[in-house]
Protein backbone atom coordinates (compact mmCIF):
# COMPACT_ATOMS: atom_id res chain seq x y z
CA UNK A 1 0.00 0.00 0.00
CA UNK A 2 2.78 2.42 0.88
CA UNK A 3 4.73 1.34 -2.19
CA UNK A 4 1.68 1.94 -4.38
CA UNK A 5 1.54 5.57 -3.23
CA UNK A 6 5.28 5.93 -3.68
CA UNK A 7 5.09 4.40 -7.17
CA UNK A 8 2.29 6.78 -8.18
CA UNK A 9 4.30 9.80 -7.00
CA UNK A 10 7.37 8.60 -8.91
CA UNK A 11 5.23 8.08 -12.03
CA UNK A 12 3.60 11.48 -11.63
CA UNK A 13 6.91 13.36 -11.09
CA UNK A 14 9.66 11.43 -12.93
CA UNK A 15 11.96 14.44 -13.41
CA UNK A 16 11.75 15.41 -9.75
CA UNK A 17 12.52 11.81 -8.80
CA UNK A 18 15.63 11.74 -10.98
CA UNK A 19 16.79 15.13 -9.67
CA UNK A 20 16.28 13.93 -6.08
CA UNK A 21 18.32 10.78 -6.70
CA UNK A 22 21.12 12.78 -8.35
CA UNK A 23 21.18 15.30 -5.46
CA UNK A 24 21.33 12.50 -2.86
CA UNK A 25 24.14 10.83 -4.83
CA UNK A 26 26.11 14.10 -5.07
CA UNK A 27 25.67 14.73 -1.33
CA UNK A 28 26.91 11.22 -0.56
CA UNK A 29 29.91 11.62 -2.88
CA UNK A 30 30.71 15.02 -1.37
CA UNK A 31 30.59 13.67 2.16
CA UNK A 32 32.91 10.82 1.15
CA UNK A 33 35.35 13.36 -0.30
CA UNK A 34 35.22 15.56 2.79
CA UNK A 35 35.13 12.94 5.53
CA UNK A 36 36.57 9.98 3.64
CA UNK A 37 35.84 6.31 4.09
CA UNK A 38 37.99 4.18 6.32
CA UNK A 39 38.96 1.01 4.48
CA UNK A 40 41.12 -1.84 5.62
CA UNK A 41 42.00 -4.72 3.34
CA UNK A 42 44.54 -6.54 5.47
CA UNK A 43 44.10 -10.21 6.26
CA UNK A 44 44.31 -9.43 9.98
CA UNK A 45 41.09 -7.41 9.84
CA UNK A 46 39.19 -10.52 8.73
CA UNK A 47 40.81 -12.91 11.21
CA UNK A 48 38.84 -13.59 14.37
CA UNK A 49 40.37 -12.57 17.69
CA UNK A 50 40.68 -16.17 18.84
CA UNK A 51 43.72 -17.83 20.32
CA UNK A 52 43.42 -20.73 17.84
CA UNK A 53 43.38 -18.36 14.85
CA UNK A 54 46.42 -16.49 16.17
CA UNK A 55 48.30 -19.75 16.76
CA UNK A 56 47.42 -21.01 13.27
CA UNK A 57 48.62 -17.76 11.72
CA UNK A 58 51.88 -17.89 13.70
CA UNK A 59 52.53 -21.50 12.68
CA UNK A 60 51.89 -20.65 9.02
CA UNK A 61 54.32 -17.74 9.16
CA UNK A 62 57.13 -19.56 10.97
CA UNK A 63 56.93 -23.10 9.64
CA UNK A 64 55.80 -22.82 6.03
CA UNK A 65 57.01 -25.81 4.02
CA UNK A 66 56.18 -24.92 0.42
CA UNK A 67 57.51 -22.27 -1.90
CA UNK A 68 57.63 -21.38 -5.55
CA UNK A 69 60.62 -22.13 -7.75
CA UNK A 70 61.12 -20.71 -11.22
CA UNK A 71 63.17 -22.68 -13.71
CA UNK A 72 64.40 -20.71 -16.72
CA UNK A 73 64.91 -22.59 -19.96
CA UNK A 74 67.24 -21.44 -22.72
CA UNK A 75 67.14 -23.16 -26.06
CA UNK A 76 70.15 -24.02 -28.15
CA UNK A 77 68.65 -22.34 -31.22
CA UNK A 78 67.45 -19.19 -29.36
CA UNK A 79 63.77 -19.94 -29.95
CA UNK A 80 61.92 -21.65 -27.10
CA UNK A 81 58.67 -21.78 -29.09
CA UNK A 82 59.72 -24.39 -31.63
CA UNK A 83 57.93 -27.71 -31.34
CA UNK A 84 61.13 -29.56 -30.37
CA UNK A 85 61.88 -27.10 -27.57
CA UNK A 86 58.29 -27.19 -26.29
CA UNK A 87 58.45 -30.98 -26.19
CA UNK A 88 61.74 -30.74 -24.31
CA UNK A 89 60.09 -28.42 -21.75
CA UNK A 90 57.29 -30.93 -21.27
CA UNK A 91 59.90 -33.66 -20.75
CA UNK A 92 61.58 -31.51 -18.07
CA UNK A 93 58.17 -31.04 -16.42
CA UNK A 94 57.59 -34.80 -16.49
CA UNK A 95 61.00 -35.41 -14.90
CA UNK A 96 60.13 -32.97 -12.10
CA UNK A 97 56.69 -34.52 -11.58
CA UNK A 98 58.14 -38.05 -11.51
CA UNK A 99 60.92 -37.20 -9.02
CA UNK A 100 60.10 -38.91 -5.71
CA UNK A 101 62.19 -36.38 -3.76
CA UNK A 102 60.30 -33.38 -5.17
CA UNK A 103 56.73 -34.75 -4.94
CA UNK A 104 56.34 -34.46 -1.12
CA UNK A 105 57.40 -30.79 -1.21
CA UNK A 106 54.70 -29.75 -3.69
CA UNK A 107 51.53 -27.91 -2.63
CA UNK A 108 49.41 -30.85 -3.75
CA UNK A 109 51.60 -33.95 -3.77
CA UNK A 110 48.64 -36.16 -4.62
CA UNK A 111 48.34 -34.30 -7.97
CA UNK A 112 51.90 -33.24 -8.86
CA UNK A 113 51.06 -32.16 -12.42
CA UNK A 114 48.93 -29.31 -11.05
CA UNK A 115 52.01 -27.77 -9.40
CA UNK A 116 54.25 -27.55 -12.47
CA UNK A 117 53.52 -25.12 -15.30
CA UNK A 118 55.48 -23.84 -18.28
CA UNK A 119 55.17 -21.99 -21.55
CA UNK A 120 54.72 -25.38 -23.21
CA UNK A 121 51.54 -25.96 -21.17
CA UNK A 122 50.09 -22.62 -22.25
CA UNK A 123 50.93 -23.22 -25.91
CA UNK A 124 49.43 -26.73 -25.75
CA UNK A 125 46.25 -25.42 -24.12
CA UNK A 126 45.88 -22.70 -26.76
CA UNK A 127 46.44 -25.23 -29.57
CA UNK A 128 43.78 -27.53 -28.11
CA UNK A 129 41.40 -24.60 -27.70
CA UNK A 130 41.91 -23.55 -31.32
CA UNK A 131 41.30 -27.12 -32.50
CA UNK A 132 38.01 -27.22 -30.58
CA UNK A 133 36.96 -23.88 -32.04
CA UNK A 134 37.84 -25.00 -35.59
CA UNK A 135 35.85 -28.24 -35.30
Amino acid sequence: MIMDKFGKKVSKYPKATIVTIVVITLIAMGSMQIFGIEQEFSEESFMPEMEIAKASDEISEKYITTSSVSILVKSKDNDVLTSNNLVEMLQIEKAIIDDSVIIPTLDTPEMPSVNVNSVADIVAQMALLQQNIAI
